[in-house]
């Protein structure tokens, strides 16, 4: 089941999808793709979502809500 998560722009949701967005790429919703700086942006930013683990990669507690992905905000 796909669950409260962030597709890329263009990308169909599947109908049995609940919470999904779209928007944005590999270069438009992270701070530097190119680097490897992944810091959640654009779409991420805008379309937060309650998080599914408490902690972030690097230990750093999720907000309430927040950015879909590895890396919190």
């Amino acid at each position: 089941v796909i669950a409260n998560n962030h597709l890329h722009e263009g990308k169909a949701v599947p109908t049995y999808a609940t919470g999904t967005t779209t928007g944005g790429d590999q270069t438009s919703l992270v701070a530097d793709f190119d680097t490897g700086d992944f810091t959640p942006a654009g779409a991420l930013l805008s379309n937060l979502k309650a998080p599914v683990v408490k902690y972030d990669r690097a230990g750093t507690q999720r907000a309430a809500t927040d950015a879909v992905g590895a890396v919190a905000i």
